[in-house]
């Protein structure tokens, strides 16, 4: 389990959401109330809807639809409060 633990913050350090949430899925199948594991995966599912939602804001901003980008901006402002690609 320490390995896996390793491997979600490492995953984390390094930018990749993905492979933390991977990681700490590994963790929560052997320890299912890992209390780190637990708050680390939701933090990385956080920060990967995030990621989601300002690239389809630029989608839709690209496509000239401003409603539809600032409607997902407003969805990483309630997520992610006082973030910057949502200013």
């Amino acid at each position: 389990m320490s390995g896996a633990l390793r491997r979600a913050l490492a995953s984390e350090r390094a930018g990749d959401d993905e492979g933390a949430i991977k990681a700490y899925d590994e963790v929560l199948g052997i320890d299912p109330g890992h209390a780190a594991a637990s708050v680390g995966r939701r933090e990385a599912e956080r920060k990967l809807t995030v990621a989601n939602l300002l690239q389809q804001a630029s989608a839709f901003d690209r496509a000239g639809n401003a409603a539809a980008a600032l409607g997902k901006l407003g969805q990483v402002e309630k997520l992610s409060p006082g973030h910057a690609g949502a200013a």
